[in-house]
């Protein structure tokens, strides 16, 4: 499985070359931004950053409603910023006084709506911004950081993950406060407890718990839940390897297969049906974010790469299997159950390989869409062999 140094050289550099004229051109950018003089209106608020992805809000949601209790009850108007993919999953909680939305490839791409943006959170006389994130970004959050006033600029100190060194020393002056991790804790709701504890605020579990939002609707109908895509393609569990396994779920407990995702992941979603002889109900493309909350609720079982629906998932109390990679291995699954909270806990199918923890630069894959090793290792057997005893312990309930 031995690659060329060469070829491994030439696959980091695409990753991240790309990323790194992003954060220049943003930098450079951001010094011709001049925020308007703010008005004042004798209100506090706190402005809670979070343009990362869904799965970091699913993790990070019941952390910052802690946050938003605390500051509530002293008066203060908690804001979020939240990235437009997830943003209706947090207006539907109801959990905020105002949420502002934010698209991050224009955040970075358009100097015209960056600005409106800055604009629009630079009306507030913010006493408070707490930046979450623990691989926060520079190119959008650390960006938002340094042009948004606020008195107190909370944030952890910057993993470098696969980014220059020049990030961190550059954003480490944006904010008041750095909060350093446990680096020997890896797993994510660690860092949910240490950001409370920095604002005196002490848990000792830790829950994603969200079912008050999707209760259950008890109907008769029996289906289990595929999630084939992840955000990269190399990512992802080939198709044939899904059929299988979802074949034997549906010889053991006759239940419905229903196939979720985002529009371009059809084509996967086709090629799963192709393999199968029993009726698949394809929902790709076709559910918003808050009906896939619903379909998730009400399932019996979720099976997928590890993904923000994954996590979803988890948190509706629904027994989730995840096919896990290595490259950001424990950070957000395994969950850890000295930790957690959680009613229900995933199960993270896996073969550790002495390279994980890449943060996704392969060495052993050169082509773009090659699936990486950790994952097209894994046989449908394998999988299998993890989900079975779920359906075992479901049989007294649903069969």
């Amino acid at each position: 499985m031995k690659k060329s140094f060469l070829k491994k050289l030439i696959n980091n550099f695409r990753e991240d070359f790309p990323l790194q004229i992003v954060n220049t051109l943003v930098y450079l950018l951001d010094f011709f931004y001049s925020a308007p003089e703010q008005k004042s209106t004798g209100t506090k608020y706190i402005l809670i950053v979070r343009t990362d992805l869904l799965g970091d809000f699913i993790i990070w949601f019941n952390g910052l409603k802690i946050i938003t209790e605390k500051f509530r009850s002293q008066n203060y108007k908690v804001i979020l910023l939240a990235n437009e993919a997830w943003a209706p999953l947090a207006e539907k909680t109801k959990a905020f006084e105002e949420i502002i939305t934010i698209n991050r490839k224009k955040y970075f791409k358009d100097f015209s709506y960056r600005k409106n943006i800055l604009n629009k959170l630079n009306e507030y006389g913010f006493e408070f911004l707490f930046q979450t994130a623990y691989s926060r970004d520079f190119a959008v959050a650390d960006s938002i950081a340094r042009n948004v006033r606020a008195k107190n600029k909370i944030a952890f100190r910057r993993n470098s993950e696969a980014e220059y060194g020049i990030w961190n020393l550059l954003s480490s002056d944006w904010y008041t406060k750095l909060i350093q991790a446990d680096k020997n804790k890896e797993f994510e709701f660690y860092r949910v407890k240490e950001f409370l504890s920095s604002i005196n605020i002490q848990i000792e579990k830790y829950s994603t718990d969200m079912t008050e939002y999707f209760p259950n609707s008890e109907k008769k109908e029996k289906y289990f839940v595929i999630i084939p895509g992840a955000g990269a393609a190399r990512r992802r569990l080939e198709p044939e390897k899904f059929s299988e396994v979802i074949t034997n779920i549906r010889n053991k407990t006759g239940w419905e297969c229903i196939i979720c995702g985002a529009p371009s992941e059809a084509e996967l979603a086709e090629k799963i049906q192709a393999e199968v002889n029993f009726p698949v109900k394809n929902l790709i493309g076709k559910t918003s974010l808050i009906e896939l909350g619903n379909v998730l609720a009400n399932s019996k079982l979720v099976l997928g790469n590890e993904t923000g629906a994954l996590h979803f998932a988890a948190a509706l109390n629904i027994q989730t299997v995840c096919i896990l990679g290595g490259g950001h291995f424990k950070k957000c699954m395994p969950y850890e159950v000295s930790v957690t909270g959680n009613e229900i806990i995933p199960e993270a199918v896996y073969q550790k390989m002495e390279c994980f923890n890449c943060n996704w630069r392969c060495k052993y894959v050169t082509e773009k869409n090659e699936i990486v090793p950790c994952i097209s290792n894994l046989t449908s057997e394998f999988i299998w062999q993890k989900t079975e005893p779920f359906l075992n312990q479901l049989a007294g309930q649903s069969l």
